[in-house]
C-alpha cells in the first residue's frame, strides 16, 4: 500500500495445494525508513527467525492451503534443508602464551580437528607467514604485525616464536589465519562421520558446517579473508590498566 507497509505478491506459475513457497528478503536492497534493513535488523532490540547476517538474506516460508490435507513433516524436511539449524561454535585453536616470568617468548598452537574424544588425528600441515599472521596491540587504537618463526611439534600442535622488537607492550596479541591460502587440515567432517582432507581453512569451514571461535576480518596483508583469534598473557590486566 501507499505506506509501505503490507505488499501483495502475484505468481506467474498455478499454485497447487501443499505447494511451498520460499520468500527471499535481500536486506541490504530493502528501505527500511532511510536504512537498509539490514542495518535496522542490526540495531533492533529483537532477532528475526531465518535471518542470514552473513549473506544479508532474511527468508520466509508458506505453504498453499487449498484446504486439503497437507504433509507436514514433508514441510518441516524442506525448511531443514533450505535453512539448516545454526551449528554451535567451537574453538579452532588454543593459544598459550609461554612466559619467562611474566613476559612471553612463544606461544603454542593447539589446533582442535577431532571428531571423538580418544581420537587425535588432527593435523595442519603447514603454518608460515603467508597463512599466519601475529599482531600485537601495543596501545589504543594501534596494531603491530609481528614477524613469526613458526614449527610443528605435534601434527595439530605449533608454536610460533615472535620478534617483538622495540614493541613496549606484547599482552594483547591476535592471530590471523588465512581462509584461502593453502594451510592443509585434516579434520573431523561431522556430515561423513570421519576424517578428511580440506587445503584451505575456508574449505574446512564451508564443508564441515562449523562455525570458528573467532571472529571473521579483511586482511590487507593477505588480500583475503582471515579468522582472527585473541589471546593475551596471564596476569596481565594490571600492566594494561597502568
Amino acid at each position: 500500500n501507499q505506506v509501505g507497509r503490507y505488499y501483495r505478491l502475484r505468481t506467474f506459475v498455478n499454485l497447487d495445494n501443499g505447494d511451498f513457497l520460499l520468500i527471499r528478503f535481500d536486506t541490504g536492497q530493502i528501505d527500511a525508513g532511510g536504512v537498509t534493513l539490514t542495518d535496522f535488523i542490526a540495531g533492533a532490540a529483537f532477532t528475526y527467525p531465518n535471518y542470514l547476517a552473513g549473506q544479508e538474506q532474511l527468508f520466509a516460508f508458506h505453504v498453499v492451503d487449498r484446504g486439503q490435507a497437507i504433509d507436514e513433516e514433508q514441510l518441516r524436511l524442506l525448511i531443514l534443508s533450505l535453512i539448516p539449524p545454526p551449528q554451535p561454535v567451537v574453538p579452532f585453536v588454543t593459544i598459550t602464551p609461554i612466559t619467562d616470568g611474566d613476559v612471553a617468548f612463544a606461544y603454542e598452537l593447539w589446533f582442535h580437528l577431532d571428531g571423538l574424544l580418544e581420537q587425535n588425528e588432527g593435523l595442519i600441515k603447514s603454518l608460515h607467514e603467508g597463512n599466519c599472521l601475529m599482531f600485537v596491540e601495543p596501545s589504543p587504537g594501534a596494531a603491530e604485525l609481528v614477524p613469526l618463526e613458526l614449527g610443528q611439534i605435534r601434527e595439530n600442535v605449533w608454536m610460533a616464536f615472535p620478534s617483538f622488537g622495540n614493541v613496549p607492550s606484547r599482552s594483547l596479541v591476535r592471530f590471523a589465519f588465512s581462509l584461502d591460502e593453502a594451510i592443509g587440515i585434516q579434520a573431523f567432517d561431522p556430515a561423513a562421520g570421519g576424517m578428511a582432507f580440506y587445503d584451505t581453512l575456508r574449505e574446512y569451514l564451508d564443508k564441515t558446517g562449523q562455525r570458528a571461535q573467532g571472529r571473521m576480518m579483511r586482511s590487507d596483508k593477505f588480500g583475503t579473508d582471515a579468522l582472527v583469534v585473541y589471546a593475551r598473557e596471564q596476569g596481565s590486566a594490571r600492566r594494561l590498566e597502568q
